[in-house]
């Protein structure tokens, strides 16, 4: 039983040796599997991308350190993201299946954290008042949404554009800003719902997409 117990934990000390790289300070990590699932024509796609803003930064007048600073701190900030959006999606889920004690109970957690920011009880309130009230709007505008036919759901999709556009020009935000605001909006919404139905796939639901 030692023997076994013994040549196990060898071998996993060798698979982390040979799953290892030099981090150039002469230390030895686990290889990340942060782009593992990307297709070459992706990496080669992220890696013109990378390009392009080391080109946008020596342009400015950046030395190569500097670059390098900025790409470390840029991927550090989007780890930081990726965490904190993967950590507000557990909660989401996690919430539709809690009693409302539980949720009473999240919500109290949420409001000592702001708490120990240093937030007074009327900016806590606040803030909690305006969460209510975006999840009202949002739950209000879904309903309308599922008794529209397709024809008035695009009328609908279009007149709210164009209210959002009238406010941003109001803002005092050139048509440029604006169409590039929507891009981003457009891309976004894409994004989450190649995510939803990826979701749904996996838990074996093959609803149509909202």
């Amino acid at each position: 039983m030692k023997r076994i117990l013994l040549i196990l934990i060898c071998s996993l000390c060798i698979f982390s040796i040979v799953n290892a790289e030099d981090d150039g300070e002469g230390r030895k990590h686990r290889k990340h599997r942060k782009h593992k699932d990307l297709t070459p024509e992706q990496k080669a796609e992220r890696l013109k991308k990378i390009e392009k803003k080391k080109e946008e930064w020596r342009a400015e007048g950046l030395t190569e350190d500097e670059i390098e600073e900025k790409l470390k701190k840029a991927r550090k900030c989007f780890g930081k993201r990726r965490g904190h959006h993967k950590g507000r999606h557990g909660l989401r889920h996690k919430w539709k299946k809690m009693s409302e004690e539980e949720r009473e109970a999240a919500l109290e957690k949420i409001k000592e954290r702001m708490r120990e920011a240093g937030k007074s009880e009327s900016e806590i309130e606040e803030k909690f008042a305006k969460r209510k009230a975006r999840h009202a709007k949002r739950k209000a505008f879904r309903e309308k949404m599922k008794d529209m036919s397709p024809e008035e759901r695009k009328k609908f999709i279009k007149e709210k554009i164009e209210e959002k556009k009238n406010e941003w020009r109001a803002e005092g935000l050139s048509e440029e800003e604006i169409e590039k605001k929507l891009k981003k909006r457009k891309h976004c919404h894409k994004k989450r719902g190649k995510h939803r139905k990826k979701h749904r796939k996996h838990k074996g639901d093959d609803s149509e997409e909202d």
